[in-house]
């Protein structure tokens, strides 16, 4: 098991025990350094997360000391318009321009309903060019538990997933999604893993 890090708090000021807000940029770093000197590689951040892209870009060589997986916003939306696809192309361009890189880890999208959507063509075009060039390693969605994985038409344009997994909520073992997801060759990265000692301190 590999752990990330989570950055959302980066950007806004977030969290249910979080009673000192958003981190200065010092702090925001020196959580950086002690995260590379640990031997985490991978951070997880979104375009939804205020200033969270921001904050990470401006740690020196940020690029080059960790594997960044971002994510696109939900679309509000039944359907993409060819409008609504062209901001999704530009939103991927501003997830390399706010990094200053030609390579990112992983883009996915924070709603996974929306690769399901007529019109979504073009974007998932964009990002599988992207990796066609050796830009982008992977690209999927944040699943959340209740997602019917098998249902998916476009699972083969899955090669990350992100799911909520503890001991908990293991909905994605029970219903077999992840045996799927494991054939399907497609990476699994678990959120809320520790969330058994967020509840028992909610309860001491």
């Amino acid at each position: 098991m590999k752990l990330a890090l989570g950055t959302v708090q980066f950007g806004l000021n977030y969290g249910v025990s979080n009673k000192l807000g958003q981190p200065s940029i010092a702090k925001a770093h020196a959580i950086l350094d002690i995260a590379k000197d640990a031997g985490i590689t991978t951070l997880d951040t979104a375009l939804g997360y205020g200033e969270s892209h921001q904050v990470l870009a401006s740690y020196p060589s940020i690029n080059d000391r960790f594997n960044i997986v971002t994510k696109l916003p939900p679309l509000q939306k039944e359907q993409f318009s060819n409008q609504d696809a062209d901001n999704y192309i530009a939103l991927i361009e501003q997830c390399f321009s706010d990094f200053k890189t030609q390579k990112l880890n992983a883009i996915l999208f924070h709603q996974a309903s929306d690769i399901e959507k007529q019109g979504v063509a073009p974007v998932l075009a964009c990002l599988k060019q992207r990796q066609l060039e050796n830009q982008l390693a992977s690209k999927g969605v944040s699943l959340y538990s209740g997602a019917e994985v098998d249902s998916f038409t476009q699972l083969s344009e899955i090669n990350l997933v992100q799911i909520p997994y503890n001991a908990f909520d293991t909905y994605f073992k029970d219903t077999g999604a992840l045996s799927l997801l494991s054939k399907n060759n497609t990476q699994v990265h678990a959120r809320f893993l520790f969330f058994t000692r967020l509840v028992i301190n909610a309860h001491q």
